[in-house]
């Protein structure tokens, strides 16, 4: 299994605050101008960037 995949299976066990570290960690891997909101929705936006 693939971490991309990984992710997806995991991350509606993620709390608001786990979604936002989350985006810290992956803020150097996407665009600047694309603002990503820490949702659940917003996080499958930043999975796609992956």
């Amino acid at each position: 299994m693939d971490f991309r995949a990984l992710l997806v299976q995991v991350q509606d066990r993620l709390s608001d605050a786990d979604r936002r570290r989350l985006h810290f960690l992956f803020a150097g891997d996407i665009p600047k101008w694309y603002n990503i909101h820490p949702s659940m929705s917003g996080t499958l936006d930043l999975l796609q960037w992956l």
